[in-house]
């Protein structure tokens, strides 16, 4: 399977994901009156899903980003970035 396609498929997973993890119906299961790290369940639970949330689309977005791009000493003598492609003599 090619990078770019895995990388679309991995966005809508997570999409997916989020749209599952912050549902009300899901939510209500963290709605307890327990305390982790002096915060209660429910918002230690949205800060993490939310960090995950994020990991996962940096991650995604990383995958479908191509090769990455040359650096300017790996290009063959006489090339540069002015328009027409050739290197301004002396």
């Amino acid at each position: 399977m090619s990078g770019p396609k895995r990388a679309a498929e991995r966005a809508v997973a997570t999409f997916l994901f989020a749209c599952v993890a912050f549902s009300p119906p899901f939510l209500s299961i963290f709605g307890a009156d327990a305390f982790v790290f002096g915060l209660p369940l429910l918002y230690f639970y949205l800060f993490a899903a939310w960090g995950l949330v994020i990991a996962l689309v940096a991650w995604t977005a990383d995958l479908g980003s191509g090769p990455p791009p040359q650096r300017i000493s790996d290009r063959p003598a006489g090339i540069s970035d002015r328009p027409g492609g050739r290197a301004r003599a002396g």
